[in-house]
């Protein structure tokens, strides 16, 4: 599915027609006034709470590749209200 979002960027997504889950993401984005290409491997799917979420991202762009990985997720827990406050 290519997405041309208001401000002008381009998105890509690859969804498996097995399972329906997205699978990459590819980016057409400015930086530092030249365009590149960002892609994101969205792997390692697991069922949360009957939601499926990706265990790990891989997001590969011309200065190299990050890799996010989620070891915990959950759904509406309580958070004190203090988490959110900026500090002094």
């Amino acid at each position: 599915i290519k997405l041309n979002d208001i401000d002008g960027s381009v998105k890509n997504y690859f969804i498996d027609t097995g399972d329906f889950l997205i699978k990459k993401v590819k980016m057409h984005v400015e930086s530092q006034g030249q365009e590149v290409v960002v892609e994101q491997n969205i792997i390692d799917y697991k069922n949360v709470d009957g939601i499926m979420m990706p265990g790990k991202i891989e997001s590969k762009n011309p200065g190299g590749t990050a890799i996010i990985t989620f070891n915990e997720i959950s759904f509406n827990d309580n958070i004190d209200d203090t988490e959110f406050k900026m500090p002094e």
